[in-house]
């Protein structure tokens, strides 16, 4: 399109431009001003505080150097922070640092520090219009304390009960079985212990024995109960648990016997163990192969004693090797029950004894008198023995007719001393049947005095049992019976002499 604009207007409208300048300015900065507040009517700026974290630095070097920890500080510090309303959304704290220098602090008392901060706007430039925090003390009040280290055993701390039958080895151990707990020394004045939490009823679920098993630790304060606190620290949190958990059960006490003997006339009876059982613990497989506790014979010895004895034994000297006392008193008694002997005098009768090895051509007859035999046992043993019982006998093989002292042979009996059973002797008549002997020629001959001496002494035993049985302990060795004149020659032989005994002689004839 062709200009129609003249030089002349050309030149007028460049002259309007040009001149009037400052109010041209004027007019400008009105407009602008008028533009702005037309802007800020629509979109006003704003201010709210914006919490910033705190970076605290150097914590590690306050620790080494100065062995001070830092127990509590804030976390956070107010910016206000200036924006347009529209832009509030794009306000975060991420737009600052600050930082806290903890070896810059105040120092004095430490529960109540001065640290110096710095802040730095890092981003957000083109959307806060101004920010401020306290210029006049750009710090943080933090509260410190003396870190120290101390050294804690490790405790059990046992939870439920073991089944009926288990016990838990009081040797339990950790490994390790010491740790160490750093923190702030106020912060120690609750901590009373460092435990191990071990519960019973998974033990007993590992089948029992020897047990090894990984267990957390804890802090515990004086009524028990678990602390938690971030200042106190660890050297570790775990440690490794070495229990065993035995079985429990009764074992029978036995006697295996006594040892040695005791005072003459004095028998052993019997014995008594109080208690007679006792509660034991072992693992499984030793207890498997327990019967019962033997207690040995070496272990009672009564030897010279003469009346009922009592003896003490410690009943853990007697334990199998794996199995342990559980109770509260391992002493045992071993009551010892012994008898005295007494001495009863049994009356033999002539007709009760039995003659051994007789001869068919010949008749025995005898003595009349009854032999007064001396027993030693104990009372319940006497009572029951009678003259059957001791099988009174003789024997008369060898001896043809005549008259001869011969001993008298008892059966042995266990339990029974015959105290002169070896010193009675009797008077047998040795009768032969000839064809040339008559009724008359073969009567018994006549008794000497000598006899009648013994035979009197036997058969009188209410006068006194012992003198009776004196004379028959006294009585000289086998002498031949004095016979008649008249019947000499034809009812007393001279025996043969290697026909009878050496014990058994024949009786000397009369003068």
């Amino acid at each position: 399109m062709k200009d129609n604009v003249t030089p002349s207007e050309k030149k007028g409208f460049m002259t309007l431009l040009t001149n009037n300048t400052v109010l041209k300015i004027v007019a400008l900065l009105a407009g602008i001003l008028i533009w702005a507040m037309l802007s800020n009517a629509n979109d006003p700026i704003v201010s709210r505080p914006v919490p910033v974290p705190i970076i605290y630095q150097f914590e590690d070097k306050l620790l080494k150097e100065e062995e001070l920890k830092v127990i509590s500080a804030p976390s956070t510090i107010s910016i206000t922070v200036s924006y347009h309303q529209s832009d509030a959304s794009k306000i975060s704290a991420s737009m600052f640092t600050c930082t806290a220098d903890l070896m810059n602090h105040s120092g004095g008392d430490l529960s109540s520090q001065r640290v110096y901060i710095s802040v730095t706007q890092v981003s957000g430039r083109n959307y806060v219009t101004d920010w401020s925090y306290p210029k006049n003390d750009p710090s943080v009040v933090v509260s410190m304390d003396n870190y120290i280290t101390k050294t804690f055993t490790i405790q059990p701390m046992l939870e439920n009960d073991l089944p009926e039958g288990l016990l838990l080895d009081p040797s339990v151990s950790f490994e390790p079985s010491t740790i160490t707990v750093s923190g702030p020394l106020s912060q120690f004045s609750s901590l009373a212990s460092v435990r191990a939490r071990v519960d019973l009823q998974e033990l007993s679920q590992e089948g029992g024995g020897n047990i090894t098993k990984e267990i957390t630790l804890a802090l515990y304060d004086a009524n028990d109960r678990v602390i938690v606190n971030e200042n106190l620290i660890m050297s570790q949190d775990k440690t490794v648990l070495s229990a065993v958990v035995k079985r429990i059960t009764t074992a029978s006490i036995r006697l295996e016997g006594v040892t040695g003997e005791p005072a003459y006339g004095i028998r052993y009876l019997s014995s008594s163990i109080i208690p007679d059982k006792v509660t034991v613990l072992g693992l499984k497989s030793t207890l498997a192969d327990l019967s019962d506790i033997t207690i040995p014979a070496d272990a009672i010895d009564i030897s010279g004693i003469t009346e009922n004895t009592s003896f003490l034994l410690d009943i853990r000297n007697y334990m199998p090797d794996g199995v342990e006392f559980a109770g509260d008193d391992p002493s045992i008694e071993v009551m010892i029950y012994v008898e005295k002997l007494e001495t009863k005098v049994i009356q033999i009768p002539s007709t009760d004894i039995h003659i051994k090895n007789q001869k068919e051509n010949c008749t025995y007859e005898l003595s009349s008198s009854t032999l007064l035999l001396r027993v030693k046992g104990f009372d319940e043993d006497l009572e029951v023995l009678n003259v059957a019982s001791l099988e009174p006998s003789i024997d008369v093989a060898g001896l043809s007719g005549g008259r001869y002292r011969v001993k008298v042979d008892f059966v042995e009996l266990a339990g029974y001393t015959l105290e002169n059973g070896d010193s009675l002797f009797t008077y047998v008549d040795v009768i032969e049947e000839t064809e040339a002997t008559t009724p008359e020629e073969t009567t018994e001959p006549t008794t000497s005095s000598e006899e009648e001496d013994d035979t009197t002494a036997a058969t009188e035993p209410t006068d006194s049992a012992e003198s009776s049985l004196d004379e028959s302990d006294t009585e000289p060795t086998t002498v031949p019976e004095e016979t008649s004149e008249s019947e000499s020659d034809e009812s007393v032989s001279e025996p043969e002499s290697e026909s009878v005994e050496p014990s058994l002689q024949m009786e000397e004839d009369a003068p």
